[in-house]
């Protein structure tokens, strides 16, 4: 699916995560991808999405041009039980928060029926508005480099409160209570080094080629994403993630961008179509 109107895809999607022998049965030995960039306001399949899932494109300012929020009051979205275990949101039970605003918001982003325009695609299966905090944590951990000095890198891990909170907690801990927002060293203190966190990390702390990174954030540009996952801060809090390492909290009202996660083909599939493109081309040349 071209997601930036160049007229081609071969660019505009990632490799996000690899299911593994630790995952779900449903996860296990699937890929998934999500968009290289911010998508467009002006993407007519995001249009169409957006509409399905309550969104708005703000377009006051040049960043805006690429942001989205939720400016009414919406309507829970049941969501399928598959939806839930492949895109990893087990641990926050969002039904029975079904009438808290920020388990609404998220059910829209997971709602794979409204971002079905993005998964027609060849290799694509389903989509949803933005990867989910686990799946996020998850994809994280595999690559992270945690001996990297220069920022101090930390693994991230992120559990549903079902009780008292209202969405996810996230930190360095497995058991963490943590719902405030922190930078990708486990602290409040901002990266020494932002212009590396990008180069190595980009898949996760998305710049577009225009964005001027200044002491005071981005100028020109959206400030990060919303993930597919409320917060357990407070009702109407969803989780995001900020240019510059940072993951935390938004409001449903503020400005984020939009970045489509998709599931691909199992993994064994890749690699029985890979022969059969093979022998494909052996019969064509003779």
């Amino acid at each position: 699916i071209d997601l930036d109107g160049d007229g081609e895809y071969t660019s505009d999607w990632k490799l996000f995560y690899a299911g593994g022998e630790d995952d779900a049965e449903e996860v296990k030995g699937r890929i998934y991808i999500i968009a290289a960039d911010y998508v467009p306001m002006n993407n007519t399949i995001l249009q169409t999405a957006m509409d399905l899932a309550g969104m708005k494109p703000v377009t006051k300012t040049d960043y805006e041009k690429l942001s989205a929020n939720w400016p009414n009051e919406l309507t829970y979205q049941e969501l399928k039980e598959e939806t839930i275990k492949l895109f990893m949101h087990e641990e926050y039970d969002l039904l029975t928060k079904s009438s808290i605003i920020n388990s609404v918001c998220s059910s829209t982003l997971l709602n794979t029926e409204n971002w079905q325009g993005f998964a027609k695609g060849r290799y694509g299966n389903l989509a949803i508005g933005g990867p989910t905090v686990e799946m996020w944590c998850k994809a994280w951990n595999q690559v992270v480099d945690a001996t990297d000095t220069t920022n101090n890198l930390k693994k991230m891990y992120a559990n549903g409160d079902n009780t008292s909170g209202y969405g996810y907690y996230w930190g360095t801990e497995k058991d963490t209570k943590n719902y405030n927002s922190i930078y990708m060293n486990g602290t409040s203190s901002p990266l020494n080094n932002l212009t590396k966190l990008v180069e190595n990390y980009s898949v996760f702390f998305k710049q577009t080629s225009n964005t001027n990174v200044t002491a005071n954030g981005v100028i020109g540009n959206c400030y990060g994403y919303f993930l597919s996952s409320p917060s357990a801060y407070l009702t109407d809090k969803m989780l995001f993630v900020r240019y510059d390492g940072l993951v935390g909290i938004s409001s449903c009202g503020s400005t984020n961008g939009v970045r489509l996660t998709s599931i691909g083909m199992l993994r064994r599939r890749c690699k029985i179509e890979k022969e059969h493109n093979k022998i494909n081309r052996k019969t064509n040349s003779i």
